[in-house]
């Protein structure tokens, strides 16, 4: 098994190498990503394994290893045309309201705020807040992370004055919610303007340096949050890398016939209707099948619900997901190389926000494939701050 993390280690450090080298940038895009990678399937893993806190199979560590590796190559080589940042080509356009963000922060809290006044005895512990918000508090829980993610986006169009305020208060947002996710959602973002605004290149000693502070500040958040005993702490770490897991369960089902894209369909249209509009909307579509299945008491206690990662796949497709994972990053890397050579040429908060979207975060903090939802959002940033831009030039006019 050990050498199933090393082959794989190596390959997926290599490609990434590689495309920094192409692109010239080792900050960039799929930095993130990468970086989860690793430190889940080559470092976690690898500790639950020899812990001995599952029992492995190595054909089938191999086959959801395989895919998940030639997902995450397809992504990289579908980007891999895009042509170096050239920071004399960068010509950002500056949001002439510096209000907007500020705005856009304050509805943020505002939207929160119920859900603060509700649970105001448990301040001191956001993680518990954030466990009992899951169900029943979408358009308040999601809502405000949405629109907090945006007011960071509008923010950096702008001239940023006093951004170290507006960092800090973004920070407090995240940490009242107790939703570690928020954190990555900030880094990618400021990874994308730092590229495509900014036009700052990132050598590979720098880009190492930056990596090991972005993962020492995300520990100090994990411990921050961490409210077990140390005694357990192996456990509730193994727990990260619980996805690959997950997923052999699915490879291992001998009894599970393959849905044929059915789990697919559920998890990009099904998961996207709200409740209120679909009262009678079940609880196990898509890869909350497996939930139901496998965990079914945490399921009936609605106390969240694991991933299965390239599990769903083989569930839909059985062992022709290793093909098909390819194609699909193959499709998710062209999707970034399209937006994010549009970002180069037309800097504007449309293109950035489908651009952070193509590396693989989502400003809605929910589970689901949302581009067309980010479509939405993109236009309707892009259009609103044209058109009050539009209206203050207007009055500024008027007045002479």
């Amino acid at each position: 098994m050990i050498i199933v993390f090393l082959i794989f280690l190596i390959l997926t450090t290599a490609i990434y190498i590689y495309y920094s080298r192409v692109i010239g940038n080792f900050i960039n895009g799929f930095t993130i990503p990468t970086v989860f990678k690793i430190v889940i399937d080559f470092i976690l893993e690898p500790i639950t394994y020899t812990l001995n806190l599952f029992e492995y199979d190595v054909w089938t560590f191999l086959y959801i290893y395989l895919a998940s590796f030639l997902m995450y190559a397809g992504t990289l080589v579908g980007a891999m045309k895009y042509m170096r940042i050239k920071p004399s080509n960068i010509h950002k356009k500056n949001i002439p309201i510096h209000a907007i963000p500020w705005m856009l922060l304050l509805v943020g809290y505002i939207v929160y705020i119920p859900i603060i006044v509700e649970y105001r005895d448990y301040l001191l512990d956001p993680q518990y807040i954030y466990e009992q918000t899951r169900s029943g508090y979408g358009p308040l829980f999601f809502g405000s992370a949405l629109i907090v993610n945006c007011a960071l986006i509008v923010f950096l169009f702008t001239d940023r004055k006093h951004h170290i305020v507006f960092f800090i208060a973004i920070i407090i947002f995240a940490l009242l919610r107790g939703q570690k996710a928020l954190f990555i959602t900030y880094a990618a973002i400021y990874i994308i303007w730092a590229l495509y605004l900014k036009g700052i290149r990132f050598r590979f000693f720098k880009a190492f340096s930056l990596i090991i502070i972005m993962l020492t500040i995300f520990t100090g958040i994990f411990v921050l949050n961490y409210r077990g005993e140390i005694t357990s702490l192996f456990l509730v770490v193994s727990g990260y890398s619980d996805y690959n897991r997950n997923a052999s369960l699915i490879v291992d089902d001998k009894v599970m016939e393959p849905f044929y894209g059915k789990i697919l369909f559920e998890h990009v249209l099904i998961s996207k209707i709200p409740r209120i509009l679909w009262r009678d909307k079940p609880k196990n579509f898509g890869e909350f099948r497996f939930s139901e299945k496998y965990f079914s008491d945490s399921f009936e206690m609605d106390q969240g619900t694991p991933s299965f990662g390239i599990g769903t796949l083989f569930a839909d497709f059985n062992l022709i997901a290793i093909p098909i994972s390819l194609i699909m990053g193959l499709f998710s890397g062209y999707i970034y190389r399209y937006f994010s050579t549009k970002l180069e040429k037309n800097p504007n908060v449309y293109n950035f926000t489908m651009t952070v979207f193509a590396t693989g975060t989502s400003l809605l903090p929910v589970g689901g494939y949302y581009i067309v939802e980010h479509i939405i959002i993109g236009v309707t940033l892009y259009y609103s701050v044209r058109l009050l831009s539009y209206m203050r030039h207007i009055n500024r006019n008027a007045v002479y």
